[in-house]
């Protein structure tokens, strides 16, 4: 990544990837600073990485990261870097809906242990006093006492906070999480690169739940997609396969950070029963129900696909299932007869949402 031309295309290629993996909006985190030993100037990092955004179709903002073991004076160099480019040349957005863009918020990365969030107030103080959104890391490698420094410093956001779970269970400290509660600090907590760090020993025994479930706003994310070899619905389904979270519990996490608006996917039976009962639960859900191309030739060796078909075409009368989806063709895993059985399927599927649409 060390020339313009490959900090471009690699920001193009993140955001792709993110967008591949359902994302309609993202951040992506940079201490470009850190790209001056290899000859690159911050300030030609930052114009690279941002015109990598805006090829792509995802709405996409870009956080610096000051490097919190370097000195004070690093920071603040970090933190004039950032409110230069405060909202400038990110992607506006397509189809005529606009988002702030640029660069969009600060961070302090690095090496927790050692260096608290008040080694770098100057730096944390000069973007909160220009209004730039602050989203500090703290509470990972080091304690729970962390989180709320960062909090009272003006972040809104944290990276990790897993250490408050320590708090949890020490009445002495139980105070950091009513703090926490009380300031409505968010916590983006990656249970995956957590495990690989050593935060915590495995996504089961994860502090995720727990904190859930004390009442702190809180959500799931990636970290590192690329060191971690995850995507941000890969961890989805990592939780809810190791842990007591549920989907109603990932959704209503979501709502915590104003997402007032999601689609609900059902590619099978199962899950396009799901989607109707979540619909119905979850205000904020809109839904689309189908038979998967692959999904449609093991029913038809069953003798069930007619039965199948019945049954979705009932739950696509429902108000809030806005989309027939997701079907199609899908010649992967199917021999010519599976083939056959696609075709009528996905003709079907078009029928149906025809008239759905009332045509």
């Amino acid at each position: 990544m060390a020339s313009p031309e490959a900090l471009e295309q690699v920001a193009f290629e993140a955001a792709e990837d993110a967008h591949a993996d359902g994302a309609l909006l993202a951040e992506f985190r940079i201490a470009p600073l850190l790209f001056e030993a290899h000859g690159v100037p911050g300030e030609a990092v930052i114009e690279a990485l941002l015109a990598g955004l805006k090829r792509s179709k995802l709405h996409s903002g870009l956080i610096v990261c000051g490097m919190r073991h370097l000195p004070p004076e690093e920071t603040q160099r970090a933190a004039r870097l950032a409110l230069r480019y405060q909202g400038k040349l990110g992607n506006p957005g397509h189809a005529g809906h606009q988002h702030p863009c640029g660069v969009v918020g600060f961070d302090l990365a690095g090496a927790e242990f050692g260096h608290p969030p008040a080694e770098h107030e100057a730096a944390i103080t000069l973007v909160r006093d220009a209004g730039m959104a602050l989203t500090l890391h703290a509470g990972e490698a080091d304690a729970a006492e962390r989180v709320l420094q960062a909090a009272r410093l003006g972040a809104t956001r944290i990276g990790h906070g897993v250490r408050l779970a320590d708090a949890l269970s020490d009445p002495a400290r139980r105070h950091l999480v009513d703090e926490a509660i009380a300031l409505d600090v968010h916590l983006e907590v990656c249970p995956t690169s957590n495990v690989h760090t050593g935060a915590a020993a495995s996504i089961a025994t994860h502090p995720i739940t727990a904190l859930w479930r004390a009442g702190l706003s809180l959500s799931y994310h990636t970290d590192n997609r690329l060191m971690s070899c995850i995507t941000h619905s890969g961890e989805a389904a990592e939780l809810l396969r190791h842990t007591p979270l549920k989907r109603a519990d990932l959704l209503a996490m979501a709502a915590t950070v104003g997402v007032t608006r999601a689609v609900q996917i059902g590619c099978d039976l199962p899950s396009a029963r799901w989607t109707v009962g979540a619909i119905d639960t979850h205000p904020a859900l809109v839904g689309g129900v189908a038979l998967h191309p692959n999904e449609a030739p093991r029913l038809a060796e069953r003798g069930q696909l007619a039965d199948a078909m019945a049954e979705i075409a009932s739950l696509a009368t429902h108000p809030r299932i806005r989309t027939i989806g997701e079907t199609g063709l899908d010649y992967f895993r199917t021999g010519d007869d599976g083939r056959a059985v696609q075709h009528e399927s996905f003709r079907w599927h078009i029928d149906l949402a025809k008239r759905r649409a009332g045509r």
